[in-house]
């Protein structure tokens, strides 16, 4: 009886320790995943900045302010 009393501690210990790891594994598999979405995000973010700085420096361009030519607004409506 006492055997059986201490295999069966010993199941159930077994069986909880492969709970908590297998827990544990899953809660790192989605720490994983969020990391690399983080990453992600911080791509995209600086891909952003990049375009945002990009698109300040021509605005400040004084040729993107220039109107065109009536010479260029034909040449536009001819090949429309």
């Amino acid at each position: 009886m006492i055997r059986e009393i201490n295999d069966l501690k010993r199941r159930k210990k077994q069986a909880v320790d492969e709970k908590r790891e297998t827990t544990f594994n899953k809660e790192r598999d989605a720490q994983k995943q969020i990391e690399a979405m983080d990453k992600e995000i911080e791509k995209h973010n600086e891909e952003i900045r990049k375009y945002r700085i990009l698109l300040a420096e021509q605005q400040k361009s004084p040729e993107v302010n220039k109107r065109p030519n009536s010479s260029t607004i034909i040449w536009l409506k001819v090949w429309d």
